[in-house]
């Protein structure tokens, strides 16, 4: 069978490492486009949105209790994250 474009033109089927040919699930990838500004946007009120919602208090509380370390940062998964490291620099 052939997959559509959404501009109409033709794409043959995806090829299938022989590895997946017998296996009962399909595996596709999409991938989404959103401007770059908007996602910004997103990002910038996602950020708001959990600083007003105490994300500061809680990376503090977790810095007491030990399961953040500021000294030894990027020891841990969570401390490498987007956001928690950051609110470790700024603690």
């Amino acid at each position: 069978s052939q997959y559509e474009r959404p501009h109409g033109k033709a794409l043959p089927p995806p090829l299938v490492p022989p590895m997946l040919a017998g296996a009962a699930s399909d595996f596709r990838c999409f991938f989404f486009h959103k401007p770059r500004l908007a996602l910004f946007r997103d990002i910038d009120a996602r950020c708001e949105h959990m600083l007003q919602r105490g994300f500061l208090d809680e990376v503090w509380r977790l810095v007491q209790r030990g399961q953040l370390s500021v000294a030894e940062k990027g020891e841990r998964s969570s401390e490498r994250a987007i956001g928690y490291r950051q609110a470790l620099d700024y603690l």
